[in-house]
Order: C-alpha cells, then sequence, then structure tokens
C-alpha cells in the first residue's frame, strides 16, 4: 500500500510540473479563440513559475495576449481589471523580456516588430492621456516608447520631448528641465526647448543657471528672439542694466519694431541719459501710438523738466510752456486709454491751471 501512495506522488508531482509548460501552449490557444481572460490568467501563471518563466516564448505569447487585451479594451470598451495603459505597458515589457532569452524557437524578426509597434502605441496613448491632463501617466507612457527604441538603437527625440512637456504639467520641474535639455543639446526643437529650460530655471530661483543655459542656447541660436528677450528679463532681475541695455540692442537688430524692447531700453537710460531715453519713448510710440507706457513716460519726463526750469531762479509765468504742452499731449493720451490714473490726472490739472489755453 505504501509502494501505491509513492507512485501516485510521483504520478501529481509529474503531472504538476508539465502543467506550466503547458499552460502556455493553453494561453496561445485560447488566444487564438478570443478567450483573453483565460488567456492572460494561463500566461500570467506561467510567467512567474520556474519551468516557464525563463523561456522566451512564455513573454512573447503574454506580449500578444495584452496586445490583444488592449485592442479589445479600445474597441469594445470591456474591462479587464487593468488601466489601458498598464496593459500597454505590460505588453511592452513582455516582448522586451523575450528579447533578452533565447529566441531560438520564435521567431525573432516578428517579434521585434511587434515590440515596436507597441512603443508607436504607447506614444499615442500618451498623446491622449496627455490631452485629458492626466500628465504623470503620459510621461510614463513617453519613457516607455524611449526605451522601446532605445533597444533598436533609436533616439526617440519627439517621445523626449513629450516627456518634458508632461513632466512640466506634472509639476516634476527637474525631469522636465532634463529631458528639455537633452532635446536641445541634441538639436530637438532647440530653441524652443532651451528657451523652456531658461523659464524653468528662473521660476526656480536658479538665474545664475539659467544664464548660463541661456548662453549655451544663444552659442547655438544667436539670433532666436525668445532667448534674447529671456536674457533681456534675466538681466533685469539681477539688476545688470549695463548687460541688459547691450543685449537689448542685440535683440532691435533682430526686432526693430518691437515697441517694447524700445520703451525697456528707455527705462533703462533715464538714469544715466533723460534726452537718449526720451528718444527711445518717441520711437516705441511711433511704432505703437496707443502704447501707454512709454506714453506715460514721456509725459512725465516732459512734466518733470517743466519743473525744474520753472523752479530756476530767472523763471518767468511763461517758462516751460512748450514743455507743458508737450506733457499734456502725452498725458491726454494716457487718460483716453487708460482713465482712471490719479498721477496722470493731478499733472494734467497742474499743467491746465499753468497753461490756461
Amino acid at each position: 500500500m505504501k509502494s501505491l501512495l509513492s507512485l501516485g506522488f510521483i504520478l501529481f508531482a509529474l503531472a504538476y510540473s508539465y502543467a506550466q509548460p503547458n499552460n502556455v501552449v493553453t494561453a496561445y490557444m485560447q488566444l487564438q479563440e478570443k478567450q483573453l481572460e483565460d488567456a492572460k490568467e494561463k500566461i500570467d501563471a506561467a510567467s512567474q513559475h520556474e519551468k516557464t518563466k525563463g523561456v522566451a516564448k512564455t513573454w512573447y505569447y503574454r506580449g500578444k495576449i495584452y496586445m490583444a487585451i488592449y485592442n479589445d479594451m479600445i474597441s469594445s470598451g470591456k474591462e479587464y481589471g487593468m488601466k489601458v495603459e498598464n496593459v500597454l505597458l505590460e505588453a511592452s515589457k513582455s516582448y522586451k523580456t523575450a528579447r533578452g532569452l533565447n529566441t531560438d524557437r520564435i521567431d525573432k524578426n516578428q517579434l521585434d516588430r511587434e515590440y515596436q509597434i507597441t512603443g508607436n502605441y504607447l506614444l499615442n496613448e500618451g498623446v491622449s492621456l496627455y490631452n485629458d491632463k492626466s500628465y504623470a501617466i503620459a510621461t510614463s507612457l513617453f519613457k516607455g516608447t524611449i526605451a522601446v527604441q532605445k533597444d533598436f538603437g533609436i533616439v526617440d527625440s519627439l517621445a523626449m520631448y513629450n516627456v518634458a512637456l508632461a513632466s512640466e504639467k506634472a509639476g516634476d520641474s527637474d525631469q522636465a528641465l532634463e529631458y528639455y535639455l537633452n532635446c536641445a543639446r541634441m538639436g530637438y526643437k532647440q530653441d524652443i526647448s532651451f528657451h523652456s529650460a531658461v523659464i524653468l530655471l528662473r521660476e526656480q530661483g536658479e538665474t545664475e543657471k539659467a544664464l548660463e543655459i541661456l548662453e549655451e542656447g544663444m552659442a547655438a541660436n544667436p539670433k532666436n528672439k525668445d532667448l534674447l528677450v529671456a536674457k533681456i528679463n534675466l538681466l533685469l532681475m539681477i539688476e545688470d542694466f549695463k548687460g541688459a541695455i547691450f543685449t537689448i540692442d542685440q535683440a532691435l537688430v533682430e526686432m526693430p519694431e518691437n515697441a517694447d524692447l524700445h520703451f525697456s531700453k528707455g527705462t533703462l537710460l533715464e538714469a544715466t541719459d533723460m534726452n537718449e531715453a526720451m528718444k527711445s519713448y518717441e520711437r516705441a510710440i511711433e511704432i505703437n501710438s496707443n502704447h501707454v507706457n512709454a506714453l506715460y513716460n514721456l509725459g512725465a519726463a516732459y512734466y518733470n523738466q517743466a519743473v525744474e526750469l520753472r523752479n530756476a531762479e530767472n523763471a518767468t509765468n511763461e517758462t516751460a510752456h512748450d514743455e507743458l504742452k508737450m506733457s499734456r499731449k502725452y498725458l491726454e493720451r494716457v487718460e483716453a486709454l487708460s482713465p482712471g490714473n490719479e498721477s496722470v490726472n493731478s499733472s494734467l490739472t497742474v499743467i491746465r491751471e499753468i497753461l490756461q489755453d
């Protein structure tokens, strides 16, 4: 009796040992019959078992089954207890694992094709999630695309740029910065990537690093308008006014009709050369007759000149009438464009009382 029990135990053990290899075959057959839930159960078990987890065919079939599940979820809306993005990531992981094992008994070319297809699906699904504002999840899918392409010696610059965008939206500034710089340095959307990196650094208070990256970006794109403006803003932030004026002049070569640049130059020149500052304001107004800030500063400049002249010892009632008329001209324009400014109203009241015309 004991020998019979022992034999029975041996037969049971043998049956169990064959169960897992059979699971791989069964899972594939269930895939063909579109019994996807059963196929998933069988292949997941096989992928964990000692006898089958190191076999390329196990993981190849697992990738195929998970991709079939993904397609069914998209087409029918059926749920399999997993999110769509996780199904895709599992498919990609499975194909990658299969490629790392002995592939003599499977079609390696077909495996590679299917693996690359998952990379495309990951990218497209990532874009969909990004548009739905699921930025963190989108980032993981874009990085999945990068990983797939890397296995074929391809640098996927679009996916890298998407990682930067999604990371920034997700609040992961460090990762966004890393990927923006990677894109910039490989020449993909170079000017935009450098500019985005600078903006992130500026928001983090890393002005020195931002200037360093700006110089790197401008070495590659010396005439880029966005980088020039970003540099001006950074120099103003750290109160390097001399450097800011120099950079504004560089920017004006590329953007001579930019009224804001002329206005900014005027504000910086006021401390050292009021006449040149006023010329800059006049140029801004020539370009944009409704530039309120330039109109105000020019009106204020003429007003201050008038006050200085009328406070002189030899001043008369007629002194500085020309300056006051010029000030009134510009300040009245400000009043029309942006009514309610107390300083403007106060100055105009004084001017009108003096001129009486």
